[in-house]
């Protein structure tokens, strides 16, 4: 319909042309007409939750992992856990192939990922319920080593994670892959109080950027600065 109408619109400024004392005239009121009909679109940000994601908390990541558990979702439970246990981005996340995380049938606990946003290597290790999920998950899927360990891009990622927030009674609006990455560097930092700790594991280079990225208030920033003065 919109090709239509810019189609009738060029033909017509052409032959409203041919007239020049009511060409400018006639173009605007063609212009209004169209504009008029036209279905107007809302912006990207129309209909959607806009704002930092939210971390699960331990007792929404215990809920998750029972219910994908009962399930026998393997494949949504070792994705799950290892999103959880690596902090990676999701684009990262998805890129792994099974020998990134497997020697000679057994589970590398520890190994280094060159993250593609900052191109900075970052290393990562795998908890003990991760590396459990891959190990069923590789062997009940009968994946070779050179393919990747999840074949799908971000959309699909996001719309599981979204499956997982209601699996915790929780609402799906506020939660996004970066919900996994943020969630066991908020657990850290609620735990131990250091933001130096989650800075490394999510490879971040500023520590202040970390701060952000946990969400933490402005007073408790300016706090965690002055004791970092140079």
């Amino acid at each position: 319909m919109v090709l239509a109408i810019s189609v009738t619109l060029a033909y017509l400024r052409q032959r409203s042309c041919m007239y020049p004392p009511d060409c400018n005239a006639f173009n605007g009121a063609i212009q209004k007409s169209v504009m008029a009909k036209s279905p107007k679109i809302g912006g990207w940000n129309r209909g959607k939750t806009i704002g930092r994601m939210r971390p699960f908390t331990l007792e929404q990541v215990q809920l998750i992992r029972a219910a994908l558990a009962a399930k026998n979702d393997l494949r949504g439970l070792s994705l799950f856990e290892v999103g959880i246990s690596t902090m990676l981005r999701s684009s990262d996340l998805l890129s792994l192939c099974v020998n990134d995380v497997m020697s000679e049938g057994r589970i590398i606990e520890t190994f280094d990922v060159r993250q593609k946003k900052t191109r900075g290597v970052v290393g990562v290790s795998l908890s003990s319920p991760a590396a459990a999920a891959l190990l069923a998950y590789i062997a009940a899927a009968g994946l070779r080593s050179e393919g990747r360990l999840w074949k799908f891009g971000r959309l699909r990622h996001s719309q599981m994670v979204k499956a997982w927030a209601r699996m915790a009674y929780a609402d799906p609006r506020f939660y996004s892959t970066h919900s996994i990455r943020r969630t066991y560097p908020t657990h850290i930092h609620k735990v131990t109080g250091s933001h130096e700790i989650p800075r490394q594991l999510l490879g971040h280079s500023s520590l202040m950027a970390t701060v952000s990225y946990l969400g933490v208030d402005k007073e408790e920033a300016l706090a965690v600065k002055k004791l970092h003065e140079m």
